[in-house]
């Protein structure tokens, strides 16, 4: 069985560094393209792109074969891995692990004041494209070592006037 892991390894390991070789392969052929691009070298500008193309696709197809294999080997690992528990547990007393964990609800305001926030607060608006305005508290986890959890964005309810008017409309009307 151990054999198996150094073999899944070593492949997991070519595929990586072959990955590596088919990006360095293409920066420098996009350089290349860039330069015959500005200076007009029209024909020769479109062999060297379909080239950037080919070593493209080759990048997707390898990271989809690196990604599978390793699952698989996760996978191998861990069904390892709980068989060998199994057999253990029968040999040896259970551990108690009891991790604790501190949950921190803060408003927009309060992390602007104190400065405690789990993630820097630019991130929201610049990488997940939600306006602060919109944010009324963030929530989150940490386990004893520091570690998070988990992380929650709480949004501002905007107002339906539309909904609200039509209701208040029904009431008076005794629809409801």
């Amino acid at each position: 069985m151990k054999k198996v892991e150094t073999e899944m390894e070593k492949m997991i390991a070519a595929l990586m560094d072959g990955l590596h070789g088919l990006h360095l392969s293409r920066m420098a052929l996009v350089a290349e393209s860039r330069a015959l691009r500005l200076a007009g070298r029209k024909a020769e500008w479109e062999k060297v792109w379909a080239r950037v193309e080919e070593i493209t696709a080759q990048i997707e197809v390898s990271t989809k074969e690196l990604a599978e294999h390793m699952l698989r080997f996760g996978n191998e690992t861990q069904r390892r891995g709980d068989a060998e528990a199994r057999s253990s547990a029968n040999k040896a007393l259970p551990i108690e692990r009891t991790e604790t964990m501190k949950t921190t609800t803060k408003t927009v305001t309060e992390l602007i004041e104190t400065k405690e926030s789990p993630l820097p607060l630019e991130v929201i608006p610049n990488n997940m494209g939600i306006n602060l305005c919109s944010v009324d508290a963030l929530t989150w986890t940490r386990q004893e070592d520091g570690q998070l959890v988990s992380l929650t964005i709480h949004f501002v309810p905007a107002p339906n006037t539309e909904r609200h008017t039509r209701r208040e409309s029904e009431v008076t009307d005794g629809n409801e």
